[in-house]
């Protein structure tokens, strides 16, 4: 049960600070990595069984193809729960990259690998931008075909796209990129979860809680119908960790509640 009084939440100058929530990056690498695996999996499946050096890729017919391929896997290690790497293991794959799609900028796969690499080095401007890229070009592929395989990897882009969008504080834009996401019915409990933590998220910043609490709930109600082990956990304690981050009684009591219950 939320506070009835809900007509509170961040204002400039406001003693609430950013810490006391999950950022955008931080949401994302830990709700998100499933959708984020599955995502890197398509993409070494389009150019065939990775292997994780270099030299594994001199069956592909270019080194571009190479270079793509060998990003995405090396992206994935990453998403492994309890994997600890330095994020200097992704430099060389972002300079690639990075050649790669000014080489093929119609390239949605590699553009959001990109952007995906871009994020976890720290540059979100870029991130932003090539997940932008990537968003346009699946648009225009589904709107052309109307193939359900295009159809989930825009979602994944919309998702990514205000994930990202929210971690630099572009929290309209987020929200439109979340929204838009949902509106394509996206495919799979995790995805719709994320998709819905970030609508909530978003509205949080934007000074909307009410919306804010209707999205967490019907992530919560996602989550819960999912089956999928700790997912409901990890909207719980996003929940509650909003609630408590607006400093009112009755949210910290709320927030209490949420956690116990859990």
């Amino acid at each position: 049960m939320l506070p009835e009084n809900t007509n509170y939440g961040p204002r400039s100058g406001s003693s609430l600070a950013r810490s006391r929530l999950l950022s955008g990056a931080e949401w994302g690498h830990r709700a998100g990595a499933s959708s984020l695996r599955a995502f890197c999996d398509t993409v070494c499946r389009i150019f065939g069984k990775c292997n994780r050096s270099r030299a594994g890729f001199r069956v592909y017919h270019t080194q571009l193809e190479a270079d793509l391929a060998l990003a995405a896997a090396t992206f994935e290690r990453f998403l492994v729960p309890g994997t600890f790497m330095d994020n200097s293991v992704l430099l060389e794959p972002a300079f690639a990259l990075k050649h790669y799609t000014q080489q093929r900028p119609r390239d949605a796969a590699a553009a959001h690998v990109y952007a995906l690499i871009c994020e976890r080095l720290g540059g979100t401007d870029e991130a932003v931008a090539s997940l932008e890229r990537a968003a346009a070009i699946l648009e225009e592929e589904f709107e052309a075909t109307e193939s359900t395989e295009i159809e989930k990897r825009y979602s994944m882009a919309l998702c990514n796209l205000g994930r990202v969008r929210l971690a630099t504080g572009g929290y309209q834009g987020s929200l439109e990129a979340f929204t838009n996401c949902w509106e394509l019915d996206p495919p799979g409990a995790s995805l719709r979860v994320q998709c819905k933590l970030g609508q909530g998220l978003a509205y949080f910043w934007l000074g909307q809680v009410d919306e804010c609490f209707e999205a967490f709930l019907v992530s919560l109600d996602e989550a819960e119908n999912s089956g999928e082990a700790g997912l409901k956990d990890e909207v719980v304690v996003l929940l509650s960790r909003t609630l408590w981050g607006l400093g009112t009684e009755d949210a910290k009591e709320t927030a209490k509640t949420h956690l116990l219950e859990s």
